[in-house]
């Protein structure tokens, strides 16, 4: 009975306690917020923590800007504001999607002085300094703890020669050389492939190269980068605009691995794809950037696998539209910018944010920006800019043949121009493939027919086997009747 009553006496005493912080949370007197407060969005998610003294933020805040932050009760934003209520000290940010950290520091609401950016690691990837709110003077960038480059940024944007030497890779070793005029970018980058010989020693091998005009990729480039499998080394040309233009080659472990045809920078012409082992695997043609017209492919042995024809259907739904939208790119710092708005009801996936820490953008523009998003940032749906259609749904036409490993034929047939739900007789199942149509035959590794399959536009309607003998036929809803083997199956 003495523990029960001390129980008792001790729930008592939380429920009450918690009851009265509940009541000491979001108070106003004469009509100003006071004390203690947490805001939520119009979802009830809490968007923000702290203490207001007259209607201003003082003291520590934590604020859950990105649905992230909301969703798992974790601050993506903290930092102070003085008896003013303006932003005082150190700052942090960690962004919710790339979980890279910034840490700045804040003078009467401007950053100023040193910013910082690490990784989810907490390796330092950028240190910089700012001055009211825009970067001003020396800034160093840094790649797997070493430095990458340096140089100087006036009123926000690059200035000067900026020199890259750094390892991304183990492997690959990046020089090059640019210079800045109005935070337009022109110079050169070289890409290096080191080796380790274990007689000969280290050694770097000149594998990529390439230079910007205008702050866009022009002429010949060699682009190299490091991959799971492998080096990737990239080989054409671009454009004055940018744009990859003409044949390009590109090879993964020093193998052949894609070789494309460009008008533009939309694929139009010849394309191959390799194995692995370098041996051709698919072979088509592209035209404004959608296949069309014969295609073939190739088994890791150099054997045919299969070989046909596509067209582009005419329906208008067919059509896969390229939807651009209105964009509005901004550095990860303008998330302390957005504590002073009532973010909680602004549609955070409108910014584009800049992950690069090397952004360089006129502040003016970043305020231009930052100003539209403020009122795009309440409307319902997401603006666009233009609506292309990039793609038409392929069909396949005319004879089709495909083959076995051995090279002995497996299937023939024709297709009609059109999708539909035909039977597969490799599997016995009931699929979503393109339209058949006549008389399809099929064939074992050593030559022999199987079965033999007939069908209109699409519609099976007579199955032979090996010995032309009837194993299925329509029932009267114009569906197929299945062999035995392949009633389980549906």
């Amino acid at each position: 009975m003495k523990y029960n009553y001390l129980f008792t006496t001790l729930f008592t005493f939380l429920l009450l306690g918690s009851n009265m912080l509940l009541a000491q949370e979001n108070k106003t007197e004469n009509g100003l917020k006071v004390g203690e407060w947490e805001e939520k969005d119009n979802r009830g998610y809490v968007t923000a923590k702290g203490t207001y003294q007259d209607d201003i933020r003082t003291g520590k805040w934590l604020f859950y800007i990105s649905p992230v932050a909301r969703y798992t009760n974790v601050p993506d934003v903290e930092g102070n504001y003085n008896e003013s209520g303006m932003k005082t000290g150190k700052w942090t940010l960690t962004d919710s999607k790339t979980k890279m950290t910034i840490v700045s520091n804040f003078e009467n609401n401007l950053l100023e002085g040193e910013t910082r950016y690490y990784n989810e690691k907490g390796e330092l990837l950028a240190k910089g300094l700012m001055n009211t709110g825009i970067r001003h003077g020396k800034w160093f960038f840094y790649k797997n703890n070493a430095k990458k480059t340096e140089g100087f940024y006036q009123d926000g944007v690059k200035i000067d020669t900026w020199v890259y030497d750094y390892y991304p890779e183990p492997e690959t070793h990046v020089k090059g050389e640019f210079t800045y005029d109005n935070g337009v970018r022109n110079g050169r980058i070289e890409y290096y492939r080191v080796e380790n010989h274990p007689i000969f020693g280290r050694d770097e091998l000149l594998s990529g190269v390439g230079k910007y005009t205008n702050g866009r990729k022009t002429g010949r480039w060699i682009e190299y980068q490091q991959g799971l499998k492998g080096q990737l080394v990239q080989t054409g040309n671009y454009t004055r605009a940018g744009k990859k233009n003409g044949y390009w080659r590109t090879t993964l472990g020093r193998k052949n691995y894609e070789a494309a045809t460009y008008k533009n920078g939309v694929l139009d012409g010849a394309y191959k794809q390799y194995h692995d082992n370098g041996k051709l695997q698919y072979e088509t043609n592209f035209t404004d950037g959608l296949e069309i017209g014969e295609f073939i492919r190739y088994y890791a042995n150099g054997s045919k696998e299969e070989q046909g024809a596509y067209e582009h259907s005419t329906t208008a739904d067919d059509v896969t539209r390229d939807t651009t939208y209105f964009e509005l790119a901004l550095p990860l710092e303008y998330h302390f910018m957005l504590t002073d708005l009532d973010f909680g009801n602004l549609q955070y996936h409108y910014i584009t944010w800049l992950t690069n820490p090397e952004w360089s953008v006129v502040p003016a523009e970043l305020d231009r920006r930052f100003n539209l998003y403020k009122d795009y940032g309440r409307e319902p749906s997401r603006r666009y800019t233009n609506i292309n259609a990039i793609n038409k749904k392929l069909i396949r036409t005319g004879e089709y043949k495909s083959f076995h490993k051995n090279g002995s034929l497996k299937l023939t047939g024709k297709y009609y121009p059109k999708v539909t739900e035909v039977f597969n007789p490799e599997t016995n199942t009931i699929i979503k493939d393109f339209a058949r149509d006549g008389e399809w035959k099929q064939y074992d590794d050593n030559g022999y027919l199987m079965r033999t399959l007939y069908y209109d536009k699409g519609d099976l309607i007579r199955i032979l086997d090996d010995k032309g003998l009837e194993t299925g036929t329509t029932d009267d809803n114009n569906a197929p009747a299945l062999p035995e083997e392949a009633k389980g199956e549906e």
